[in-house]
């Protein structure tokens, strides 16, 4: 599993995008989130590896994994929480998170993702940290 984080273009509309990429790529899992939600791409593979991890089990925060990633990220099970904390919104700088795999990622980066900056990977910082423990323990949250 490859995750990648893409900024998008100002004036992108986020739905629009991801709707695009889901018919081309059906096994991706495909979300938006504004920028600060994703400002490190590590972060969002640690994040993403979450929630294919609680896929395999059953575990999911969600019905679907782009929903349990964006309450990960967002550290809520609430969704209309996740949405308005993380949430992309369009005119807004947004994220584009893309994860699979990497010949799926390839395949729809040729096909409309060309040209747009990566999001950095680096080393985590204690509040990435936190994050991420929150984010894996949003499941006892749930129980």
């Amino acid at each position: 599993m490859s995750v990648r984080c893409y900024r998008m273009p100002g004036g992108t509309d986020p739905e629009v995008i991801k709707e695009e990429l889901r018919r081309r790529a059906p096994k991706l899992l495909v979300q938006a989130v504004n920028e600060a939600a994703a400002s490190n791409e590590y972060l969002v593979e640690l994040m993403a590896a979450q929630t294919i991890r609680a896929a395999s089990t059953g575990n999911l925060l969600a019905r679907k994994q782009e929903v349990d990633l964006l309450l990960r990220l967002g550290g809520t099970t609430q969704i209309s929480a996740a949405l308005e904390s993380v949430g992309a919104k369009k005119g807004k700088p947004a994220v584009l998170v893309v994860s699979g795999d990497d010949k799926d990622i390839d395949a729809v980066a040729r096909h409309g993702l060309l040209g747009w900056e990566r999001v950095q990977r680096h080393t985590l910082d204690t509040s990435e940290l936190r994050r991420i423990e929150d984010a894996a323990l949003l499941n006892t949250l749930r129980s």
